[in-house]
């Protein structure tokens, strides 16, 4: 019973108001409307006393109760509670000096009824209920004991009760309406301030993964570092983005990556310490603000993210493991601030991503060369639509018969200040870009406008060009090689586009239903630098190709390294067995020339036959195979990325 019993009383406890929850500023506000309300009566009071020509000691008297009470409650020491009730207790007394005023006239009792709703403006109980026990003193007490000194007719006289009871039904139903007027006011104010507590929320979380944004890391990153900065004690900064999320993404949805996302986002809060702030900023990016932390305390917790990270997360029935380059900047200058800390930790994120070593701590020359690939990006964006590209093409020459069966389309960069820029200096920082898939196409142009010039000179060959894993992404890129084929009449077949075995890893799915529509067309596919990729057996079996190239570094030694011997031997064999033309790389000897004969290698390309040349370099070879002077030996790798 006594729980029930509880239970109901709690319920009934939830009706009412709870009070003293009105803001500072609107109990200023109301508190003023009622110190004006009480200074207006003591006026009409002077007014209507003089003008019924009441004796003056009289008239002060009643005048001075709403003064003295809007006085004493306008007093600033006091506390707002003493402020309330004071100013709750003169209203009341001035209802009963109208009710004086008027000679007990029913009318005048209506002053009560109407001052217990202004009372109730504090919202506070208090105050309410000292105005309650005036009210009863007046009517219940004085007007039972001498109801000649409240009522002013003969029935109130004679049946005190009767008036008493009829006064405090009116009375209660005034408290009622106040009190739920009040109730209504908090529920209100319940309702805005949680509102308003959800958008702080939102506007300073992320809505996917529930952590703070990039609002809230900003503001909060700037407190953590001042307060280091007046204690003298390091603040790190982490940046951490996801590995290949995009893949993930073109492959499995948008839904399964935000999925992927938020199951990251909880391991990640597991690798962080107490005091840290792990943000999302957006995308894939996170970032990390770890107070108090040095360089060798801020590695230890980018390790600990790492491994994190890479836990499996199985989604959509694929185990997926994800991995991330971390940048991490310390603050040693007191001058740094958030931004400055995020930017130089962006700067080491991009080295870790591009020298895959998962983290990398910021050093000055790593914003030095930051700058420098972003100049070169910028240029390279001009040295398309300027012409600066240049081509030369290697012949590739069928071992059996010793004949040109085709070149391999090399780009150079000439720049105007630098002068001619191999790939590897330029294609790298390109294929992290959306600059490659243009620079992929001009080259393509190129490449096809010179193989119809040959064509057209009586030479019958076919030009192979390089493509990159952001070229196979793009679902333009079959109709866009259709038309440069139509647009130089180029059958099909005389172009070839090769591809590395770390393309089908990317996205293999993707890939392969590129490879199919270009095989659809005609166009020839070669697989580069085979042997030295990570590429599956069955994706190569399924996969539209008709040539593997065997990678330089295995050629090379292949005539004093029995296992480089074996390993080309293997591919050859691989190749045959599955209908494929084998092209060797990197041929620079007779020696290397006889044993790939010897082993039935189909075609090769290497400096024993030619270096990569010009147009005009090439005209001349065409003429008479006249070689050119050889480059020197460290040239070999400059064609190492091409597009």
């Amino acid at each position: 019973m006594s729980a029930r019993l509880h239970t109901a009383l709690v319920a009934v406890r939830g009706w009412f108001p709870r009070g003293q929850t009105l803001p500072d500023a609107a109990w200023k506000l109301r508190h003023r409307a009622v110190l004006g309300l009480l200074l207006a009566h003591a006026v009409v009071f002077l007014a209507a006393g003089f003008i019924m020509g009441k004796p003056v000691g009289e008239v002060l008297t009643d005048a001075a109760i709403p003064a003295l009470g809007a006085f004493a409650a306008s007093r600033p020491g006091l506390p707002r509670i003493a402020r309330s009730s004071i100013a709750a207790i003169a209203t009341m007394l001035t209802s009963t000096v109208v009710v004086h005023l008027m000679g007990g006239s029913i009318e005048g009792h209506f002053h009560f009824f109407a001052m217990i709703p202004v009372v109730a403006l504090y919202e506070d109980w208090v105050p309410f209920g000292l105005a309650v026990l005036i009210v009863l003193m007046h009517h219940g007490l004085m007007g039972t004991a001498n109801p000649r000194a409240v009522y002013d007719h003969s029935d109130a006289w004679q049946h005190p009760w009767k008036w008493a009871v009829i006064h405090a039904a009116f009375f209660a139903a005034a408290c009622v309406g106040a009190i739920v007027n009040w109730r209504l006011h908090e529920t209100a104010r319940d309702a805005e301030q949680t509102l308003s507590s959800r958008l702080r929320h939102q506007a300073h979380h992320d809505a996917l993964t529930g952590l703070p944004n990039r609002t809230q890391l900003m503001e909060a990153g700037a407190e953590l570092i001042a307060h280091g900065r007046r204690r003298k004690s390091p603040v790190a900064v982490l940046l951490i983005d996801l590995d290949r999320f995009k893949e993930i993404n073109d492959v499995l949805g948008h839904a399964a990556g935000d999925v992927l996302l938020a199951r990251v986002s909880e391991l990640m809060t597991t690798a962080v310490r107490d005091g840290d702030i792990l943000a999302r900023l957006g995308g894939d990016e996170f970032a990390a603000v770890l107070p108090n932390t040095d360089e060798e305390a801020a590695v230890r917790v980018a390790s600990r993210l790492l491994d994190a990270i890479n836990q499996t997360v199985a989604l959509d029935g694929v185990d997926l493991n994800v991995d991330a380059s971390i940048g991490i900047c310390v603050s040693h200058n007191l001058e740094d601030d958030v931004h400055t800390l995020l930017r130089h930790a962006d700067i080491a994120m991009y080295a870790a991503k591009r020298e895959r070593t998962g983290f990398e701590v910021y050093q000055s020359d790593q914003d030095t060369a930051t700058r420098e690939r972003l100049n070169l990006l910028g240029e390279l964006r001009q040295a398309v639509r300027h012409d600066q590209i240049v081509l030369h093409y290697q012949p590739k020459l069928n071992l059996r018969t010793g004949t040109l069966v085709g070149v391999e389309a090399l780009a150079r960069w000439q720049h105007p200040a630098h002068g001619l820029l191999a790939p590897m200096e330029f294609i790298p920082a390109a294929e992290q870009t959306g600059i490659i898939l243009p620079l992929t196409l001009h080259i393509l142009e190129m490449s096809l406008a010179q193989l119809r010039a040959w064509r057209d000179e009586g030479h019958l060959f076919s030009v192979a060009v390089n493509l990159s894993p952001r070229c196979l992404a793009d679902p333009q890129l079959t109709a866009r090689v259709g038309a440069l084929l139509d647009k130089y009449t180029i059958p099909s077949g005389c172009l070839e586009l090769e591809i590395t075995e770390n393309t089908l890893a990317h996205d293999p799915e993707r890939a392969l239903a590129t490879l199919v529509e270009l095989d659809a067309l005609g166009v020839r596919i070669s697989i580069d630098d085979f042997g030295t990729g990570y590429s599956s057996m069955s994706y190569l079996k399924r996969l539209p190709v008709s040539e593997l190239k065997v990678d330089r570094s295995f050629v090379a030694e292949m005539v004093t390294d029995m296992d480089d011997e074996m390993l080309v031997r293997s591919v050859i064999d691989l190749g045959h067995n599955l209908g494929l033309t084998v092209v060797a790389e990197g041929v620079e000897n007779e020696e290397t020339l006889a044993a790939l004969t010897k082993a039935g290698c189909d075609v090769a390309q290497g400096y024993h036959f030619s270096r990569p040349l010009s147009v005009q370099a090439m005209a001349v070879w065409l003429r008479g195979r006249t070689l050119p002077v050889p480059a020197p030996r460290r040239a070999l790798n400059d064609d190492r990325a091409t597009a």
